[in-house]
């Protein structure tokens, strides 16, 4: 049985897979990954990043737990009957033979530690006399994907160490202990094997028996045994701490709440998703970010994070925003493109996705829009429009105005020299993005750059639009020949506002016919001719098409992708419940994958609840969706800039909607729609 507990949401999940979902518990440079049945994953795949991770550097591929009684044989601790998770830590129930275990591992948030404890309870009527077996695989190297981590030998020293273990090499070092008197005895070459005598009364409970380790990502010993030292003993304070730090971040900051408990607890599930994402790879990589997902992405990827922006802000992460903003700019300036891909260990593997060129640039102007962080826009004003200035000169060789090479989509169809939608529709974002950031800046090229946005917006649905199709083309080839092809990016003229408002609509409608199904959602690709009635899908797909239909007037279709996406948090058989995988039913490659926790917070904040500060007058429209099944939507502490927001709204016995704001700053930016107040009773209210 599975177990969720996230403030006071609990779910059950009688899980009838083999035990084998994984879980996540981090820190911001520590992760650990195994399964829900309390053992680890074999390393079938280099590039799966399973087991115990300092990155960029691996320590441990898996520990295998057991308990040892004599006439009795070795209980191995491997097949829990309960798993009980709440993202900053998990909890494994094991029971045979009158014992009961129960394992709790959790990660330290600011210290590359993970603390696993024991309590062992004798059901039985006669003392247990027991011995607690660790038999830890080392496994200290590089990412697959680091560059100059990878030219190093990782011949691995392991020796015993008062009552620890150290093993190190020169890209990372791990200890592990617990204080006590251990048996200890190396196995093999990357195999230690540690022994604990243990004797548990009958009707007693031995509780909290630790295993601290310590890992570091250098090869620094000395720096491991000190933090060792630091911790140990501290086991009760690292669990304290990392709860505080939860639980203040999920409900002290922005809160949700509607009469719809799976879609108020998937909001929170998305927010501990950011901060179990949030890492630190220094010193290789100069500044915390958020990674792309894990376990198979735990790196930077500029494509999947500037989809993410609006979601990461309205939710109220705006620090951890500007700090990847920064680091890509850094990249950016490398090869004047924004990165695709860093390794693990800060080497810039690829610039080739062409579209997160203007999307960074739009990022930008999103952080500010909701920070209003002046000094963030003067730092990044100048590369926004040199940026932009060199792709539209440098990577439109035939110069009808769209720029080419290789965009989102990752298919064989798609050629490097071809323009495709995905660059097409955020170039426009990033010409209107300049040109605000201009005016802002008071800069005289600003006239100009509006004109470009508005000129390039017009030849934009001159050219894109199918006719035949009643729906945008995905690609252009060499010879400008259009390629329907029929992917989900479809729905990106929408999402980058580029499309007019009667292509848009028609586009919206025909997804809605033809791309979304009503098992999963949004499907990757429209196939004629085929049932695609129960096809996968990924979150993303459904999320960004949700935003897009609450923009178009298009509630139910929106709402509705909404209660598809939380299907992949709660329902799936193959995965953790909370986590945001990349894909539903199937996972896909991540278990947790920023763009699909980070765009469900932007569908329901900035479309369900229709909460969004104009890019260009600052004024923030209220303009909710109000579905049949809601009775009562809350959102909480939304901030812009220096004001805090909230807003209500009730269903009354007579069907009417009572929608109340309140707003720290002048209630004269506060503005709702003609539509909004036909439907509804609008009050705002000046708060403290």
């Amino acid at each position: 049985m599975q177990t969720l507990n996230i403030g006071t949401l609990s779910r059950d999940y009688k899980s009838v897979s083999d035990g084998k979902s994984a879980f996540l518990l981090s820190g911001k440079s520590m992760y650990e990954t195994g399964c829900i049945n309390g053992s680890f994953f074999d390393d079938v795949y280099a590039h799966v990043e399973h087991g115990i991770w300092c990155h960029p550097v691996k320590l441990i591929s898996s520990i295998d737990c057991s308990i040892i009684e004599e006439d009795k044989g070795v209980w191995s601790l491997n097949k829990a009957v309960n798993f009980k998770y709440n993202f900053y830590s998990a909890e494994f129930e094991f029971e045979n033979d009158g014992l009961k275990v129960l394992r709790r591992d959790v990660v330290a948030e600011n210290h590359p530690a993970l603390c696993t404890t024991f309590s062992i309870e004798n059901r039985s009527n006669a003392e247990r006399l027991l011995t607690l077996r660790f038999v830890v695989c080392m496994d200290i190297r590089p990412s697959q994907r680091c560059v100059g981590l990878n030219q190093h030998k990782c011949n691995t020293t392991i020796s015993r160490e008062n009552h620890a273990v150290i093993a190190y090499n020169e890209v990372g070092a791990v200890m592990i202990g617990n204080g006590k008197t251990s048996g200890f005895r190396q196995v093999a070459d990357s195999l230690v094997e540690l022994e604990y005598k243990l004797s548990v009364p009958s009707g007693k409970t031995v509780t909290s028996f630790p295993l601290l380790i310590v890992g570091d990502n250098k090869g620094d010993v000395a720096g491991v045994r000190r933090t060792y030292h630091e911790l140990a003993g501290r086991y009760d304070d690292i669990y304290a701490e990392k709860s505080h730090y939860y639980n203040r971040q999920l409900f002290d900051g922005v809160r949700f709440d509607c009469s719809d408990y799976r879609l108020t607890g998937a909001f929170y599930c998305a927010k501990a998703n950011v901060l179990l994402n949030i890492c630190n790879h220094s010193p290789y990589i100069k500044r915390p970010f958020v990674r792309a997902g894990v376990p198979v992405y735990p790196r930077l990827f500029g494509t999947d994070f500037c989809f993410s922006v609006r979601g990461l802000l309205a939710s109220g992460f705006e620090d951890i925003v500007k700090e990847t903003l920064l680091l890509m700019a850094a990249y950016t300036k490398e090869h004047m493109r924004a990165p695709h891909e860093i390794s693990s260990d800060g080497i810039l593997l690829g610039w080739d996705h062409i579209q997160v060129s203007p999307q960074w640039i739009a990022a930008c102007l999103d952080y500010y829009v909701w920070s209003h962080d002046l000094s963030f826009l003067e730092e990044v004003y100048p590369l926004c429009t040199s940026l932009l200035k060199d792709i539209l000169s440098g990577a439109d060789s035939d110069k009808d105005g769209f720029i080419e090479g290789h965009g989102l989509m990752e298919e064989s169809e798609f050629k490097a020299d071809w323009e495709e939608l995905s660059a097409a529709s955020y170039t426009y974002t990033a010409l209107k993005a300049v040109s605000i950031m201009a005016d802002i800046m008071h800069d005289t090229a600003a006239p100009s750059y509006k004109d470009k946005a508005a000129e390039y917006r017009k030849h934009f649905n001159d050219v894109w639009w199918n006719n035949e199709e009643s729906v945008w083309n995905c690609a252009f080839t060499e010879n400008n020949e259009p390629r329907p092809y029929n992917f989900w990016s479809v729905v990106f003229p929408q999402s980058a506002g580029v499309a007019s408002g009667e292509k848009g609509l028609s586009a919206m409608n025909m997804i809605e016919k033809y791309w979304v199904n009503s098992s999963w959602g949004m499907v990757g690709r429209f196939r004629r001719n085929t049932d695609q009635t129960n096809e996968g899908v990924g979150l993303v797909h459904n999320n960004l098409c949700s935003v897009a239909a609450f923009k178009y007037g298009k509630g139910e279709l929106g709402w509705n992708l909404l209660q598809l996406t939380t299907k992949g948090v709660f329902d799936l058989e193959n995965t953790c419940l909370g986590l945001f995988p990349e894909c539903q039913p199937g996972l896909c490659s991540n278990i947790s994958q920023l763009w699909s926790y980070s765009t469900f917070l932007e569908s329901v904040l900035t479309g369900l609840a229709g909460i969004s500060p104009d890019e260009e007058s600052g004024v923030i429209e209220i303009s909710p969706f109000f579905p049949a099944t809601l009775s009562y939507l809350h959102v909480e502490n939304i901030r812009v800039g220096d004001n805090v927001l909230s807003m209500k709204w009730k269903r009354t016995s007579s069907g009417r909607i009572k929608l109340d704001v309140w707003y720290t700053g002048d209630v004269g930016n506060i503005m709702f729609p003609n539509k909004l107040k036909r439907m509804a009773d609008c009050r705002i209210h000046k708060s403290a």
